[in-house]
């Protein structure tokens, strides 16, 4: 017996199944029935949530501005007083931090927040 949970997963495929008493597998084809939904999506973000979408206007001072608010929002940054300033058309990220995985994920953060600008990463591992 197919279950409702497998027909969403399998959604039109076929299923193949064999019995022990049959020395050959027969195959079936299962279709989902009308009230089948499509099984929920769960999507695991690996960016913080203040990714932003770019808008071509934005001057690199508001989103030097929205990089530091990310930086300071971040649970493994926060204990840290990093800055970002704009330099021209880039935004430069600055501060201490304990290993280069943190340094890196300023980085990260400072480009999701602001994608449309270049970011200089000058932040110092102690």
């Amino acid at each position: 017996m197919i279950s409702p949970m497998m027909m969403r997963m399998f959604g039109l495929g076929i299923i193949l199944a064999a019995t022990t008493a049959c020395a050959q597998p027969q195959e079936r084809v299962v279709a989902p029935s009308p009230q089948a939904e499509a099984p929920a999506t769960t999507v695991t973000p690996t960016a913080p949530a203040t990714t932003a979408q770019t808008n071509p206007n934005e001057s690199a001072d508001n989103a030097a501005e929205r990089v530091e608010n990310a930086l300071e929002n971040d649970p493994t940054l926060a204990p840290f007083d990093l800055d970002a300033d704009d330099r021209g058309n880039a935004i430069v990220i600055k501060g201490r931090v304990q290993n280069e995985s943190q340094r890196a994920l300023a980085e990260q953060i400072a480009n999701q927040t602001a994608p449309g600008f270049e970011i200089i990463n000058e932040v110092v591992v102690q």
